[in-house]
């Protein structure tokens, strides 16, 4: 069954068992947590801004350059071609502006296949036999994944180039058919400003394969540089990994501390629906035990978070056996490449509703090596 069968069929499941009304008041909880609060329309505007940060008024003269050809395709189409030359010139402008974009990209995982996009944009607009199916299997569905991430991350450029990767794979394609429509041109093969502008789109596919290649064995993302990357990690969801030593002896704690005090074992009533709760960022941990997930989401959810009224008056039987609330250090991670430090990722605050919850059916508190333990009678 394809991708795109199962995501109508899911739609259609969805949308006859919840009414249409629900579901449009969940978006906001499924488009955000409450740390990266967001609206339905900053994303769109993420989406150019992440870009507009980065490259600054070069991003505007690239817009400017997709104005201009995106005109000339349309005088074309009117019968009104444009000339060899300016398409040349045009051409050479594009060239001059990813060297800007290269530039700006160096060091930082992603930039590189936006700089393409932005690239190849132009020279789809001056091909004339335009390669529609990549345009919009490649390109321009890289782009609505993109924006997807640009809904569901609060994260800028460094995120929201993975999408432009999906659509620098349909840019290969397009800047291969510009270049061989420019040697198929009414003009002489043997013009050296088309051989040079073909030489320097091909310099462009090669630049932005060797800094993807360099990138990816140097940027590490949130954990550490790779220098340092010594421990192999031996047991858990992350077997097999390498990390730091400091960190790995956190990762053994938390995985010991779910392993003998966190399983169903360690409940004196025992029945199906038990459920644990971990807070706030240790989504591997539902990995980890045999307890059902007992929280809205496995992913930043606090202690203290005022969805948790509504999801436990929705879904009682949710309602956690176990609750390990992380001291604030653990999963923490050190700056390299685009990543700053994070040096208490899991910083709590202990109250609201789920407090008042433990404290009225007494759940005992016990402290373990990576935080404490809420468990119930």
């Amino acid at each position: 069954m394809a991708w795109s069968d199962g995501c109508f069929i899911f739609s259609i499941f969805l949308l006859t068992n919840v009414p249409l009304s629900d579901f449009i008041n969940a978006i906001p909880y499924v488009l955000s947590d409450e740390e990266h609060g967001t609206s339905l329309i900053y994303p769109l505007k993420k989406f150019f801004i992440s870009i507009n940060e980065v490259y600054g008024y070069v991003a505007y003269l690239g817009y400017i350059l997709v104005l201009i050809t995106a005109l000339g395709a349309l005088l074309n189409a009117l019968g009104l071609k444009i000339s060899h030359h300016l398409k040349l010139l045009l051409g050479y402008a594009d060239i001059v502006l990813f060297i800007v974009y290269f530039i700006y990209s160096i060091g930082h995982t992603g930039y590189i296949q936006t700089a393409v996009c932005l690239f190849v944009l132009p020279l789809f607009f001056l091909t004339d036999k335009k390669n529609w199916t990549a345009f919009l299997l490649l390109y321009v569905s890289g782009m609505i994944f993109s924006l997807v991430y640009s809904y569901s991350s609060n994260g800028y450029l460094y995120v929201l180039s993975m999408g432009h990767s999906i659509a620098a794979i349909g840019s290969v394609l397009l800047i291969h058919d510009f270049k061989k429509e420019l040697h198929n041109d009414t003009v002489s093969v043997s013009d050296n400003s088309v051989s040079i502008l073909s030489l320097l789109c091909t310099c462009v596919l090669l630049v932005t394969l060797m800094q993807t290649i360099t990138l990816r064995f140097v940027n590490i993302y949130r954990d550490a540089p790779l220098s340092v990357l010594t421990a192999k990690v031996e047991s858990g969801p992350a077997k097999g990994l390498y990390t730091t030593p400091a960190h790995k002896e956190l990762y053994d704690t938390v995985y010991k501390t779910i392993q003998e005090n966190c399983q169903s074992d360690n409940l004196s009533v025992k029945n199906a629906e038990d459920s644990i709760f971990f807070t706030k960022l240790l989504p591997f941990g539902y990995l980890c035990t045999d307890l059902k997930c007992g929280s809205p989401t496995t992913w930043r959810t606090m202690f203290n978070s005022d969805r948790l009224a509504d999801y436990y008056t929705l879904n009682p039987e949710r309602y956690p056996d176990i609750i390990l609330v992380l001291d604030e250090q653990y999963g923490s991670y050190d700056t390299c490449g685009d990543v700053i430090a994070d040096p208490n990722p899991n910083k709590n605050e202990i109250g609201g509703f789920l407090l008042d919850y433990v404290t009225a059916h007494h759940y005992e508190i016990i402290d373990v090596a990576c935080g404490t333990i809420y468990k119930k009678p």
